[in-house]
């Protein structure tokens, strides 16, 4: 089934497409993902698919090796605790040359520091990767390779790859390089700068890239931001359990911050929550509280929904020289219903949103407690603020996600092959 799903989403062929009787729209694939190559079972892989867009268990029993693993994905579905599942695009793995859509290598090494390869073939709550996995399927056919031997350059338009510690060394290939650049704390970042000169450096955090590291005059930098997308979030506008939040991996200045707020947690309801983000990243588990040691986790909707459960969120930024990073909390909290109180950054400009319009700058409480409790009893008057944020995420962060992925894919290709049909 998944050659004739291929032939359906990358040619743009219009309607819909039948499974068992049953019509599955274009919007729903970009959204759930197609059959799952998980399962070489065909009628495992029509329930599995089927169960995810409908999110309801629909399973046949029958005699195969994966029946019992695709009894437990459909049991999965409209389950909110195991949102992770609920989507699959690995329907969009191998390039085709008769398919009329971009051809993608993607270089995701076993060794380097992101883990790239494990992230993208697991099932984790790291909703970055599940960002690039449905960006990818939209816009391109892929192939992910952990190094680069024996590779036929002919076969792809471009290579993506991360500029992280772990790449192989190779030279620049024949093909354009679409780099990636997130985190820059380790590898030597500036090597593969000079020696790959990437036609588009595509990175959430471009002042900061541009502040630390030269690129050459060809290179394009495009932003892709760091935002949890629509189909995580759970926006709350209604009743809130606490009137602050304190949040965000343990950074020196954010701990300044949960210093200065601390004394304020006998008169006001204000929670905190300072852990590393990045446990995210290996687990599979369900989303909702769960305890590691002390700690309680919430990933993906359960945390989105955490946030949006308080009047406030605060955090502070990260330590220099990265202090002007746009962090991926400020994708998470602006969707969640909170009031965003937000560590300024002139990546924002990428974003469109404006303080006082879609969040309060860090500057207004910084080592003020005073202007802190003006907020906390005034939150009424400021509650509009929380709205602003979560229509701007509506109405924005899919199409920069999604939509803007395929633009930079689009650009890279030269325009040659037709942007995604998603309706119709």
């Amino acid at each position: 089934m998944i050659p004739s799903v291929r032939k359906f989403w990358y040619n743009n062929e219009p309607g819909t497409f039948e499974v068992d009787g049953h019509p599955i729209t274009r919007q729903q694939i970009q959204v759930y993902g197609g059959p799952s190559p998980d399962f070489a079972c065909s009628l495992c892989q029509r329930c599995e698919w089927l169960s995810r867009v409908w999110q309801k268990k629909v399973f046949k029993s029958h005699d195969c090796p994966t029946a019992g693993i695709c009894e437990s994905r459909c049991e999965k579905q409209g389950n909110e605790l195991w949102t992770h599942y609920h989507q699959d695009f690995g329907f969009s793995i191998s390039c085709n040359p008769s398919l009329n859509s971009p051809k993608c290598l993607a270089l995701f090494p076993r060794d380097s520091k992101p883990r790239l390869w494990q992230r993208y073939w697991g099932h984790s709550c790291d909703w970055w990767m599940g960002n690039l996995r449905r960006a990818l399927a939209q816009a391109c056919q892929v192939e992910i390779a952990p190094d680069l031997s024996n590779v036929d350059w002919d076969k792809y338009d471009f290579l993506l790859m991360y500029n992280c510690a772990g790449n192989p060394i190779f030279p620049k290939p024949p093909i354009p390089i679409v780099m990636g650049g997130e985190d820059m704390y380790k590898g030597d970042l500036q090597e593969q700068l000079d020696r790959l000169r990437p036609e588009i450096f595509l990175t959430s955090c471009p002042t900061t890239w541009k502040k630390l590291f030269r690129f050459a005059p060809e290179t394009e930098i495009a932003f892709w931001p760091q935002a949890m997308p629509q189909f995580f979030t759970r926006p709350n506008l209604g009743r809130k359990d606490f009137d602050l939040l304190s949040v965000g991996s343990p950074y020196a200045p954010r701990m300044r911050l949960y210093e200065q707020i601390k004394p304020l947690a006998g008169t006001y309801k204000i929670g905190f929550w300072h852990e590393h983000g990045y446990y995210r990243n290996a687990y599979d588990g369900p989303v909702a509280e769960f305890k590691d040691g002390q700690c309680i986790r919430r990933y993906l909707n359960a945390w989105s929904a955490f946030l949006g459960n308080a009047r406030y969120v605060a955090f502070g930024p990260p330590e220099e020289p990265y202090q002007d990073i746009m962090v991926a909390k400020v994708g998470e909290v602006l969707g969640s219903g909170a009031v965003p109180i937000l560590p300024e950054s002139p990546d924002m400009a990428y974003l469109g949103i404006e303080p006082f319009v879609h969040y309060i700058p860090l500057s207004e409480i910084w080592e003020n407690n005073d202007n802190l409790v003006y907020y906390l009893t005034s939150y009424p008057a400021y509650q509009y603020i929380a709205i602003n944020a979560v229509d701007w995420h509506r109405e924005h962060v899919d199409k920069m996600l999604f939509d803007g992925f395929e633009d930079v894919v689009q650009n890279v290709t030269g325009h040659k092959y037709p942007r995604r049909l998603i309706s119709g």
